[in-house]
């Protein structure tokens, strides 16, 4: 499987998203060039702004609209606080 990670946001997500590459890689999956051909697409987020919610709800309906097998995984600040509200995203596991 490959995987695509793209963050959004301050500094922390940049970090977290560096390690989540790395896990990922360490347990054998190999990185996409892009979003559209990857299998699993993790936005790993930052809610600091209304505007930045609205950013990754698009960015969600945008790879589900691209890559409409990919599985897609959201981390980070906007999903611990309204997991709920993304959830209900088509495509969003």
């Amino acid at each position: 499987m490959n995987f695509f990670v793209q963050s959004f946001g301050c500094r922390a997500e940049q970090a977290d998203g560096a390690a989540i590459e790395a896990q990922l890689a360490s347990r054998g999956l190999s990185p996409a060039l892009d979003r559209s051909s990857a299998e699993l697409v993790v936005l790993n987020t930052c809610t600091v702004t209304s505007e930045a919610d609205n950013d990754v709800r698009q960015t969600v309906r945008r790879v589900h609209r691209e890559n409409p097998l990919a599985r897609i995984l959201v981390t980070g600040c906007y999903a611990q606080r309204a997991p709920g509200e993304l959830a209900a995203l088509d495509g969003v596991e």
